[in-house]
């Protein structure tokens, strides 16, 4: 509705009750037309070809600054969103990072035998 792709909230959910497909519509971001009829509107989101996508490749070796231009570059996602984000990756809806566990032979050092040499 308020993007203007259906009339009213009330015509979309008569329309995704009556769409025996409509449950396995899946969170997106999606192509829409504006002002669609809302039966429509619930085939289109059913349907894979409306998902909007886009691909990133994020190249070894860059920066930090340098990988938030090229998200914001690709995405059009403000500077200060991706930046804000970055800082604090769970605010973002990011999953916790997991914590790195080692193993017990992980910091081994070399050492030298205490035996004598010999002369």
């Amino acid at each position: 509705m308020q993007a203007g792709v259906v009339a009213t909230q009330k015509a979309f959910t008569k329309a995704f009750a009556a769409n025996p497909d409509a449950a396995s519509i899946q969170p997106g971001t999606y192509n829409l037309l504006l002002e669609m009829k809302a039966s429509d509107a619930v085939v289109a989101l059913l349907d894979p070809a409306s998902r909007a996508t886009m691909k990133l490749t994020i190249a070894e070796g860059l920066t930090a600054k340098q990988i938030a231009a090229k998200i914001t570059e690709i995405t059009l996602i403000p500077t200060e969103e991706v930046a804000a984000a970055l800082a604090d990756p769970r605010s973002s809806g990011c999953p916790r990072r997991p914590a790195v566990r080692s193993r017990g032979g992980c910091s081994r050092r070399r050492t030298t035998s205490s035996r004598a040499r010999p002369r």
